[in-house]
């Protein structure tokens, strides 16, 4: 587990020091992926869906989604 605590200090979510007042992390855990798999589908997530999100809402509503989505994602992961 050496490594997931390394990662843990790279800024990714973790439940105790999101709740000892880190709450950046629930923002910064949107761009850190773990792994190289992890980072290939979300990338091809994006990549296949986004520009029809992004076509449907326009550029500044996709970003409001993505991030909006990522940290309601993030808070609810945290609660649970």
């Amino acid at each position: 587990m050496a490594g997931k605590t390394a990662s843990n200090s790279s800024g990714e979510r973790f439940g105790p020091a999101t709740q000892d007042g880190q709450w950046w992390r629930l923002g910064s855990a949107l761009f850190l992926h773990f792994g190289v798999l992890h980072l290939s589908m979300n990338l091809w997530a994006l990549w296949d869906g986004g520009p029809l999100v992004e076509r449907a809402n326009g550029s500044p509503r996709f970003t409001a989604i993505y991030v909006g989505s990522g940290l309601a994602g993030n808070l609810l992961s945290l609660v649970i």
